[in-house]
């Protein structure tokens, strides 16, 4: 029996290595010279996320706002790091946005690594399968964008990102993105290596006090 309690005792121990661990539950991305955690990704074979931080085409501005979406002649895609949504709203500060023709992706797979001239550009909240699973490229001028509660309820607690993508070849300007951006989440942490092994090392020794306690009987 007390062998028993113990091993009971070390579940939730094991469960916090072996999960996904959670931070605070409002995300705000403030402006910056970085670009606070986010990535850009770029297609070779399929699409792939650059390092955190790296910039490639996306820039920012001196007043640490996101800025570089326009003038590629590949797509441009930022992405936000991964998180779960919770109860709230998402909220950008403000967005220049130029309506486009081409309808939105409704996946990865859907995304043309090569600009046309019709192109789609907007925000989209993706999913960790890939999918699109709501969108926004309405014409907009330098005025807030907020995914209210209401219209985010059918995916709380899923784990998300949110994404910048331009993939319209016309010049000038098109697509422009300010921060702060505010997300009602928490970020998805992926356990370090040495989490990892003492997560490992915990259930083998359960493994063998149940083994030994098995033999006793």
């Amino acid at each position: 029996m007390i062998t028993s309690f113990k091993l009971l005792s070390l579940l939730p121990f094991t469960a916090w290595l072996l999960a996904p661990l959670a931070s605070a539950t409002t995300l705000v991305f403030e402006r910056s010279q970085t670009l606070g955690g986010w990535h850009e990704r770029e297609f070779t074979t399929t699409w792939t996320d650059l390092a955190p931080d790296v910039k490639n085409r996306i820039s920012t501005d001196v007043n640490g706002d996101l800025r570089g979406f326009n003038g590629s002649t590949s797509t441009t895609w930022l992405q936000s790091p991964d998180f779960y949504l919770e109860a709230g709203p998402i909220t950008i500060d403000s967005i220049y946005l130029l309506s486009t023709t081409d309808p939105a992706p409704t996946s990865d797979d859907e995304v043309s690594e090569t600009v046309s001239s019709s192109g789609w550009t907007g925000i989209a909240l993706r999913n960790a399968s890939g999918a699109f699973v709501l969108t926004y490229s309405t014409a907009t001028e330098w005025q807030p964008v907020t995914f209210s509660s209401e219209t985010l309820a059918p995916f709380l607690g899923q784990q998300l990102t949110l994404n910048f993508i331009n993939m319209n070849s016309n010049s000038g300007d098109l697509f422009y993105v300010n921060r702060p951006i505010t997300i009602s989440g928490s970020l998805v942490v992926v356990p370090e290596p040495s989490a990892l092994l003492s997560a490992g090392c915990l259930l083998a020794s359960i493994f063998l006090v149940r083994r030994r306690t098995r033999l006793r009987i």
